[in-house]
């Protein structure tokens, strides 16, 4: 865990964040075995192959940090930044990373990936149009059209509007974003106590940056239950 972000310009930010109390298991979901492999292990391999990144940052609960450090050195992985504690929303280990990045020198002119452990199907063409479309625009999610009505309801027992499902996208990750702007969404809110599960909405509301959208796949699944994961294994 040695690399240095001098004249770095593509970086990773892989979370490892979540209890998983609906996974079931004794175990936050990213650490169960599958495969022969630790859940995270999977997104991870394929940031540190991917020839654009420079460097991956992962963020972890504060009682897994040592095991996190101690397995992927055992299991070689390169690249790696460090391992440094979440907090307690994923806002706010996004903050935290962006905060260590930028404290450790990262340029603002960078970009920066930020992707959810949970989702372990992770491809490689979604790391190679995020950076190049965060690298046009500024930031880039990755989003799939949503193939349900979509309906609001303000008091949870009827429904109040419809939504045109043709103009509704349901979020992925990777998320990508030039560092300047996730950096200065993350102080602004933090100053203004403003909430976020998003780092999409976090920027577009923030920094007045509009994504652009990253088509992604229904495979890249976020692993909360134990049929997400059979789900997952099924490309395996």
């Amino acid at each position: 865990m040695n690399v240095s972000l001098d004249k770095i310009d593509r970086v990773a930010v892989l979370l490892l964040g979540g209890n998983g109390t609906r996974f079931g298991a004794n175990e936050p979901k990213q650490f169960t075995l599958f495969g022969g492999k630790l859940l995270f292990f999977y997104p991870l391999d394929q940031l540190v192959r991917h020839d654009e990144i420079q460097g991956v940052l992962l963020v972890a609960p504060k009682d897994y940090i040592s095991f996190v450090e101690k397995t992927i050195q055992q299991w070689g992985f390169n690249k790696i930044i460090a391992v440094i504690e979440g907090g307690a929303t994923r806002q706010d280990s996004s903050r935290r990373a962006a905060e260590y990045l930028r404290d450790k020198g990262l340029s603002f002119n960078a970009l920066v990936l930020i992707h959810d452990a949970a989702r372990p199907n992770l491809k490689n063409e979604y790391i190679t149009e995020n950076y190049a479309r965060a690298l046009r625009y500024g930031a880039a999610v990755t989003a799939i059209p949503s193939t349900d009505s979509i309906a609001i309801s303000e008091d949870e027992k009827t429904i109040s509007q419809y939504k045109d499902r043709s103009k509704v996208y349901q979020l992925q990750t990777p998320q990508t974003f030039l560092f300047s702007a996730l950096y200065n969404a993350h102080e602004k809110a933090f100053a203004a106590k403003h909430t976020y599960t998003d780092d999409g909405n976090l920027v577009l509301t923030e920094e007045g940056l509009q994504p652009a959208i990253v088509l992604g796949e229904a495979s890249n699944v976020k692993v909360t239950t134990i049929e997400d994961l059979r789900f997952f294994g099924k490309g395996k």
